[in-house]
C-alpha cells in the first residue's frame, strides 16, 4: 500500500468570479469532497502565490491548490452511487494530477523548519503530446 496525493491546481479566468469563488469552496465543495471521499485521510488547501516575473506567460495558474491524500488509490469508489457536486459559480480549468504522498527527492528540505524561514512549493506538471513516448 503506498500513500498517493491527488493535486488540483485551479486557474482562474475571470477575478471578477473570485468572491462567489471563496464562498463556493468553503461552504459547499470542500465540504462535498471529504463527505463523497471517504477514503481521504488528508485535505489541504492553499492559494497560489504570484509567479515571478518573467513567468506569467508560462502556464502559471492563478488561483488554488488543493490536495486530497489517500492511504491507497485502489480504495477510490469513483462516481458509483454519488451525488453531483454543487456548481460552481465561475469559470476555472483544473490540472489534476497523483503523485506519490511522500516526495521521490528532497533538494532543499533536510533539516528546515516551518519557523526558519517562508517555504514555497514549486508543482510542475506537464505531459507528452499524444504519440510521444515517455522514453
Amino acid at each position: 500500500m503506498e500513500m498517493s496525493k491527488l493535486v488540483i491546481v485551479h486557474d482562474l479566468h475571470d477575478e471578477n468570479d473570485r468572491p462567489a469563488l471563496e464562498r463556493w469552496f468553503r461552504r459547499y465543495h470542500v465540504p462535498e469532497v471529504l463527505t463523497q471521499t471517504p477514503w481521504s485521510v488528508r485535505y489541504l488547501l492553499c492559494r497560489c502565490v504570484p509567479p515571478p516575473i518573467g513567468a506569467e506567460g508560462l502556464g502559471y495558474f492563478n488561483y488554488r491548490v488543493h490536495e486530497n491524500w489517500v492511504l491507497d488509490r485502489s480504495l477510490r469508489r469513483g462516481r458509483k452511487g454519488l451525488l453531483a457536486m454543487t456548481e460552481q459559480p465561475g469559470a476555472m480549468d483544473a490540472v489534476i494530477v497523483n503523485v506519490p504522498a511522500e516526495p521521490t527527492e528532497d533538494f532543499v528540505g533536510a533539516g528546515s523548519r516551518y519557523d526558519d524561514h517562508t517555504l514555497l512549493r514549486w508543482l510542475l506538471v506537464f505531459r507528452y503530446p499524444d504519440g510521444v513516448s515517455v522514453d
